[in-house]
């Protein structure tokens, strides 16, 4: 009887495990449903060459550019509402974040299954504008929220630099709270 017991204890710690770390923070996240085709250009864009650094190229022609994507993000914003413009502080929520995924606080709920583009601004200098693909895998009620829930979702499609700057962001978080705890332990 006391093996069977282990075994099964030993399958409920693999459960819980978790391929990686994750934390909590209040970091500017949007997200919103994927237009019809916009996976398949994500996943183009993922798959694309790295782009050719700015300091390689004229400053002329970089001026240029800057100048070209100005007024495309302006067309952009005319023709669909929901066009890409930069988060800000009035986008910031509590989140729960990880390598593998986020839970955002939210109103409502979402359907599971449903795929999201996902937007996460990671503190840091220069800021690092993160976007993936998600899932909703479950939509959790937390006891800090007076109303709604938290909507957890998987990344499905991220890059694998935007998965390793979510990381190391988690990992300083989680360094700094160790730091902190062990200041507040030592003997004054």
């Amino acid at each position: 009887m006391p093996i069977r017991r282990r075994f099964s204890e030993e399958i409920e710690l693999a459960q819980c495990r978790r391929d990686y770390f994750r934390i909590r923070a209040r970091l500017p996240v949007r997200y919103r449903s994927l237009l019809p085709g916009e996976r398949e250009t994500f996943l183009a864009n993922l798959a694309s060459e790295e782009p050719v650094p700015l300091s390689a190229l004229p400053p002329g022609l970089v001026q240029w550019l800057d100048r070209l994507e100005k007024k495309l993000d302006c067309i952009l914003s005319c023709i669909d509402a929901r066009a890409s413009v930069p988060l800000t502080e009035r986008d910031r929520c509590d989140i729960t974040l990880s390598g593998s995924g986020i839970a955002v606080a939210r109103d409502e709920e979402e359907q599971i299954g449903e795929e999201f583009l996902i937007e996460v601004l990671l503190p840091g200098i220069p800021a690092r504008r993160v976007l993936a693909v998600g899932k909703v895998v479950d939509n959790l009620k937390a006891e800090e929220l007076a109303e709604g829930v938290f909507v957890a979702f998987t990344f499905v499609e991220i890059d694998e630099k935007d998965r390793d700057a979510i990381i190391a962001y988690v990992q300083d978080v989680q360094r700094a709270e160790l730091r902190a705890a062990a200041a507040q332990s030592e003997p004054r």
